[in-house]
């Protein structure tokens, strides 16, 4: 089944640009439609997505994330890029719940929001989270 694209979001990768982020996905969210509980959710998981990008992939260095935004009549799909240095995949876990302290509960909050979670390096250079999202 293909998608349909339907906008491309580019943006240094600053904590401070999340904000702008957010409300730029609630605007396509809110155009498509999508029911707000839903786009919500989508939100959060874009948010700590970005997050983990700009904390784990770039460590605070400077750089850019690129987020493809696609959809079909079936799902939404969001193609994340980072041109920072491969992250080992391995060491992406969600965190045991038993454990939870604060902080460091976004992939948790990623994979419990979204139906596909899908790490892959670049080989040239940079990172790609490929997250699908089933909609009725």
């Amino acid at each position: 089944m293909s998608f349909s694209n339907l906008k491309i979001l580019e943006f240094d990768a600053e904590a401070i640009n999340l904000k702008a982020i957010r409300e730029n996905l609630r605007g396509i969210f809110s155009e498509q439609n999508i029911d707000k509980n839903i786009a919500d959710e989508m939100v959060i998981a874009l948010n700590e997505a970005c997050m983990n990008i700009i904390q784990h992939a770039y460590k605070g260095a400077a750089g850019k994330i690129q987020i493809k935004i696609e959809k079909n009549a079936t799902q939404w799909r969001f193609e994340l890029i980072d041109f920072a240095p491969a992250v080992d995949i391995k060491s992406i876990k969600a965190k045991d719940l038993a454990e939870v302290r604060p902080g460091g509960l976004g992939v948790n909050f990623i994979y419990q929001i979204m139906d596909s979670v899908d790490y892959q390096n670049i080989a040239e250079s940079g990172n790609r989270l490929v997250l699908i999202k089933k909609i009725s």
